[in-house]
């Protein structure tokens, strides 16, 4: 198993997303998120470290998608692979149903945020 570690204070949200995009096209890769903010009482850097563990399924999806996780997830938006935005959920919930009616087939991206806007994970996701 692969790992690759993304460090990043203020990155550009596009950059992100096509770094995302690379990593996840790799077969058997796994995704290490850490974040860095800065100390407002120095130049001291506190560091966290998590595993994501969310899942987007049934994949590929026909009317629906659930997520696997809804703890500590605030959002779920979905961006075509252009890189618009196409859908956004402010309403999560437990067993939460989140519609793909009307969206053409073919590849998303499902951006999964956190509180305080903290990005959690970004799958890829099959629209039949």
């Amino acid at each position: 198993m692969m790992y690759f570690y993304i460090y990043y204070e203020k990155i550009n949200v596009m950059r992100l997303f096509l770094t995302l995009i690379v990593l996840l096209m790799l077969p058997g890769t796994s995704l290490l998120a850490q974040t860095s903010a800065r100390s407002s009482w120095g130049n001291e850097y506190s560091r966290k470290e998590f595993r994501i563990n969310i899942d987007v399924f049934p994949n590929p999806a026909t009317h629906f998608i659930s997520l696997s996780e809804s703890t500590g997830v605030t959002k779920v938006v979905l961006y075509n692979m252009v890189g618009g935005r196409v859908r956004e959920f402010s309403e999560i919930t437990t067993d939460a149903r989140y519609s793909l009616e009307n969206l053409p087939r073919g590849m998303y991206l499902v951006q999964i945020i956190g509180t305080n806007n903290v990005n959690l994970a970004v799958r890829r996701l099959f629209k039949q």
